[in-house]
């Protein structure tokens, strides 16, 4: 006996066999299947994704001069701060970066990174 790979997918609403073979795997039926209609489905899964992880979060417009936080690389269990700063922004980027100085360094960092520094 040997195991198939019958079940349907989610987002092609279609079982492998039926999509690479053209045909349903235990009856000898033909399966043509709708390429057009599979692309639309994903998409609409993929926008559905984007809409509820963009939905949580909090529109911010950064500023040259303004002071940010920035999240700490490794978070420990011994209450290592989840942010360090403040650090003031030097530049801002179209691309979803910033550039800040901290210290007397002025680095790069993406805006997933940062938060804006209340005074």
């Amino acid at each position: 006996m040997f195991a198939l790979r019958a079940t349907v997918h989610t987002t092609t609403r279609f079982a492998p066999t039926q999509l690479v073979f053209g045909r349903v795997a235990m009856l000898n039926t033909r399966h043509e299947a709708d390429r057009h209609v599979i692309k639309e489905q994903k998409q609409k899964l993929i926008n559905r994704g984007n809409d509820r992880e963009n939905g949580k979060r909090k529109s911010h417009t950064y500023k040259v001069g303004d002071p940010i936080l920035l999240r700490n690389e490794w978070k420990t269990k011994f209450n290592q701060e989840a942010y360090k700063g403040p650090l003031r922004i030097t530049d801002v980027r179209n691309n979803g970066t910033v550039r800040a100085r901290y210290g007397r360094v002025t680095d790069t960092y993406k805006l997933c990174n940062i938060k804006p520094y209340k005074e």
